[in-house]
């Protein structure tokens, strides 16, 4: 997941919402979120399909409507993607421009064994109290659970989250491990 809090400025961030956007936001995140994408989603089953494909109807000479059908298997494939892609951009976006910065009280650590070799990371359980008698919960997971027993120890996150449903919220300090978010339910 893009550390989307650098890509701001921390006085804007500071100001009341709705904020102004940096004019290169949006092409920022898009080349953070290409950059992230792991190579199996560039290199998937359907794409490799359809090169061999286009291969195979080349050489045996197929005609035209065959092609137009690839032709869409593809451009669906892939318009699902820039959806998928687009969605969580915009979601970013709405988060930098209405979020709230507030605190995250740690409800609790939960730690995730993995193989021995192999540290298994720790959820952190969160609760984000936006406004009278409305409180967001939800889990953010670090790789390292040493780094997440610090943070529970204190007891308290700086966030930015958005103050309705489903709750988009980044972790304004970026924790040295790599993080998962959960999405929030609202109680």
């Amino acid at each position: 997941m893009p550390i989307i809090i650098e890509q701001v400025d921390p006085a804007l961030l500071q100001q009341p919402p709705p904020r102004a956007l940096p004019p290169l936001l949006l092409l920022n995140l898009l080349g953070e979120y290409l950059i992230e994408l792991p190579l199996s989603v560039y290199l998937n089953p359907v794409l490799l399909g359809s090169i061999v494909a286009a291969l195979a109807m080349t050489v045996l000479e197929i005609d035209l409507p065959l092609w137009i059908a690839l032709a869409l298997i593809v451009t669906v494939h892939i318009g699902m993607g820039i959806w998928k892609l687009g969605c969580r951009i915009r979601e970013d976006m709405k988060l930098i421009k209405y979020g709230i910065i507030t605190r995250a009280r740690i409800l609790r650590c939960r730690l995730h064994t993995g193989p021995a070799a192999k540290p298994g990371g720790a959820f952190l359980d969160c609760a984000i109290s936006i406004g009278r008698n409305r409180t967001l919960v939800g889990s953010v997971w670090l790789a390292d659970s040493a780094e997440a027993l610090c943070l529970a120890e204190a007891g308290w996150l700086p966030v930015i989250c958005l103050p309705r449903a489903p709750g988009t919220w980044r972790l304004l300090k970026q924790p040295q491990s790599d993080v998962y978010y959960d999405l929030f339910s609202e109680n």
